[in-house]
């Protein structure tokens, strides 16, 4: 899997969240005893036959401060869309054929214990789900 020449993949670590049930977001809490950066946030949202355009997103959560990003793509009804947010992309695109939607992190964020990252789907419909679902982190432990 190749999710961008700009980062440092041997120091980074992948953690692999648990699928949410459906029609719902994914939410992961960054467990205590580290500083983390975040490199990459990546998911599929496989969208039912509901007629109406959801837009896939990330929030993430630090300090109490929330930051989503949006890319300006609609995704459209039954199908399904590889979501990928990373450092080192080059520009904003989508790639309908095979059916995958980049989106540049404009640099690692620095997040702390009980921060979050989370799926925002806009528009969520009843059988929507968000599944295959990565996230790319170097951890530093903290000091006590």
């Amino acid at each position: 899997m190749i999710i961008g020449a700009a980062l440092p993949t041997a120091a980074l670590e992948r953690v692999t969240v648990a699928d949410p049930a459906v029609a719902t977001d994914f939410l992961y809490t960054l467990p205590g005893g580290y500083q983390y950066q975040l490199y990459a946030v990546l998911y599929r949202l496989a969208t039912d036959a509901n007629a109406a355009n959801r837009f896939g997103a990330i929030e993430l959560t630090m300090q109490g401060r929330g930051c989503k990003i949006i890319p300006p793509f609609a995704h459209v009804a039954n199908s399904t869309w590889n979501y990928r947010f990373y450092v080192g992309m080059d520009s904003l695109g989508a790639v309908t054929d095979s059916d995958y939607v980049f989106t540049r992190l404009p640099y690692p964020f620095i997040m702390q214990a009980t921060d979050t990252v989370a799926s925002d789907v806009r528009n969520i419909q009843a059988g929507d789900q968000v599944s295959a679902i990565d996230l790319f982190l170097y951890r530093v432990r903290v000091q006590s």
